[in-house]
Parts: C-alpha cells; structure tokens; sequence
C-alpha cells in the first residue's frame, strides 16, 4: 500500500506540480594563439590559458555587465519568466532584479583540461534558454573585440597627443638650431679645425720671431757696449768697419769714416730691433685673436652639437611615436576575438527536468523502503516470540492461532 502511495504522490509531482525546465548549452573556446593579418603587435594582449585566466573569463561570462546587455537585447524585463514578481518595482531595480534572476539560470562551468567553456541556461521555454545562451556567447565574443578596439582608439588619441607634442617639440628644436648657426661665426667643424692650424703655425711664427728680437737685442747690446774700434769690429761682425780699421793704421783721417759707418750699423740694429719687436707684438696679437675666435668657436660647435643632439633626439622620438602611432591605426577593423563559438545551443525536443522516470523509480524505492520500515516497526513493538502453531491448542502457555508463546506464564 506505501509503494503505491508513493508512486502516486511521485507522479503527481512529475507530470503535474513539477515546472518542465529545459537546460540549452553553448559553448565558446578560448584561443590563446591567434595569427594576425598584419604583423602588428595586439593592443589588448593575448589569452595564456592559465587556470587564472581561464577562472577569470568564467567570471566574465557571469558578470552582471554583460547578462544586463543580454538582457536589454532580449528585453528579457518584459518576459514574465523573469520579471513577472518585479513588474510592480521601479524601472531600474526591475533590471536589477532581472539580471539576478537571469544569473541564478546561468550556470558557466569549464570543461577540465581545455579551453571551452560550458554556457548552461535554464528556463522553462527551451528556445528562450537556447536563444538566451547563445546570446550570451556572442556578447562575450563581442565584447572581447569591442574592448580590443577601445584600447586601439584610446592608445590612438593618447599617441596623437604625445605626437603632436613631439612635433611641436621637432620644429623647436629645429628652428633653436637654425637661429643658433645663424648667429654664431661658426661655419663648420672643418673650418674650425682649419683655425686651430693657423694657430699652431702662429704660434711656431711667433716662437721664430721671439728668437729674432733676441738675437736683435743681444746685437744691439753688444753694439751699444762697445767702446774701442776692434769691439766696434767684432760687435758689429761688418767687412767694411774691418777694412776700415785696418786702413786706419796707415791714414788716421778714416778714423771719422769709421765713426760714420759704426753709427749707422748701429743704427740699423736698433731698427731691427725695433722692427723685430712690432712684429712679433702683431704676431702675438694674432694669435690671442685667432685662440679667442678658436676658443668662442669651441663654445659655439660644443652648444651646437647638444642642441643638435637634442634635435636628433626630438626626431628619434617623433619617429618612434610616430610609427606605433600607425600600428593601431592600421589594426582598426582588424581585431580578432580571443574565443570563438564552438557549439550553439540547440533547441531541446522535451524538457531537461523534471525527469519523470526518474523520480518515479526513485518514489517507488522509497515507498518500498518506507513499507519495510513500517513492518520492521510493527513487529518490535511486539511483545512475544513467534514458534511454530499448535493445532490442539490445548497448552494454556499458548494463544491459540498466534503460535506465539506468553512469557509471563511459567507452566511448560
């Protein structure tokens, strides 16, 4: 009698209390490799395929961003499986309390040692789950490009700025270097190479005329020390003071032409030295102007060449920011995802639960269980023993038709 009450309430409960739900799947994978179009490097980056990754983007899939999208697409607010208790609330904590109705039929679960994902959805219409499920895969498709193209657009307005900041920073530099060659004497290196040989050469000119002056000064000195005629002679170191000399011990009279001729020896060596003496003063004026214009002109090709630098660096820069700013903008459009749909959900022809068969074998094992248990207890509740019955039923010990024997009688 229990079994078949049970059976009874089981199929009550199968094909009556019961709601039939149908659970649709679909299934995305995760492609941690992908081969670009254009050899360009992935603004978003790559899926690895870690167990965190993969941890993460099942998170994704649960995240209330993306089922609010799923549930504005589908204007699930409007299907009463979902909203039907929330109609009465405001517009937005009827979203809200959509989406979390949605999230308790979603169940996200990956399939061990792989990439795919598991998108299990619930609902009580089965085109309604499959659609709902699909859905979902395709917004996390979507949104893995849509957040790969944001990140291009934004890394293409902030390079524009540093571009257009490198730029202006080129053409400052550029024109500081244009003014700077403008105003300085310096022509090039070559030319200032060119003066610093001028210099050695006046310095070896004027190392020349040095030893001139000496010699001129010593000349004179000796010329202005010398006090009889052979001094006269050997000071001056002249031919015709010497003849004269010597014609001056046979005719004293060419002792005033002796006279003569010293005086203007001596005189030619003080305008030698005098002489000697402006040129090597304009010598040496020369070469502290050249060694100032070398000097100023060093200061000059040292600046010039930092600016330089400093321009060159602009450049570099300019170039570089340049390039990667032709990267993302040539990647526009040709985003990939990181996942792929692997597996729609399909239409199911009968409902996932409640199954049927199941929970009515399962009733009948319990109704069994639940008759046994109740014999098991009716026969310890008793008091006796049962023996074998006697037919004469004539020993007061016994109880006739029971063959059970009274323990409170001692007769044997």
């Amino acid at each position: 009698m229990g079994g078949h009450t049970a059976l009874l309430i089981g199929a009550f409960y199968a094909y009556i209390l019961a709601t039939p739900l149908c659970h649709e799947t679909a299934m995305p994978r995760l492609l941690p490799e992908q081969e670009q179009i254009i050899d360009f490097p992935n603004g978003a980056g790559r899926f690895s395929g870690d167990r965190a990754e993969l941890n993460s983007e099942v998170e994704v899939l649960r995240g209330r961003g993306l089922l609010a999208q799923v549930v504005e697409r589908l204007d699930l607010t409007a299907d009463p499986e979902f909203s039907a208790r929330f109609q009465s609330e405001e517009t937005l904590r009827v979203q809200d309390a959509v989406i979390s109705k949605l999230l308790e039929a979603v169940t996200i679960r990956n399939i061990s040692q792989s990439r795919v994902l598991h998108v299990m959805v619930e609902s009580e219409d089965a085109r309604n789950a499959a659609l709902i499920a699909d859905t979902i895969v395709e917004l996390y498709v979507s949104h893995q490009i849509e957040t790969k193209e944001k990140a291009a657009e934004q890394a293409v307005v902030w390079l524009t700025e540093r571009v257009t900041a490198m730029q202006t920073n080129l053409q400052t530099a550029e024109a500081k270097v244009s003014a700077f060659t403008a105003g300085t004497e310096l022509v090039s290196v070559a030319a200032l190479r060119g003066l610093e040989r001028q210099i050695k050469e006046l310095r070896s000119r004027i190392a020349t005329a040095q030893e001139a002056r000496v010699a001129s000064e010593r000349r004179s000195a000796a010329l202005e020390a010398a006090l009889t005629s052979p001094e006269k002679v050997i000071a001056s170191a002249d031919e015709r003071l010497a003849d004269l000399l010597d014609g001056m011990q046979e005719e004293p009279a060419l002792g005033r032409a002796f006279e003569a001729r010293f005086q203007t020896v001596l005189q030619l060596s003080r305008e030698d030295l005098f002489w000697s003496q402006q040129r090597l003063a304009a010598l040496r004026a020369s070469e502290a102007e050249l060694s100032a214009q070398v000097s100023q002109q060093s200061r000059d090709l040292i600046t010039l060449q930092q600016i330089t630098r400093e321009a060159e660096a602009a450049s570099v820069l300019y170039e570089h920011f340049l390039s990667r700013l032709n990267e993302p903008t040539a990647l526009q459009g040709n985003h990939r995802a990181n996942s792929r749909i692997l597996s729609r959900a399909v239409v199911a022809l009968r409902p996932s639960t409640p199954r049927q068969t199941l929970i009515i074998a399962m009733s009948a094992v319990f109704g069994l269980l639940a008759s046994l248990a109740v014999v098991l207890g009716r026969e310890m509740q008793g008091d006796g023993f049962r023996t074998a019955p006697d037919p004469s039923c004539t020993n007061s010990a016994y109880r006739c038709g029971t063959g059970r024997r009274n323990p409170f009688d001692g007769s044997v």
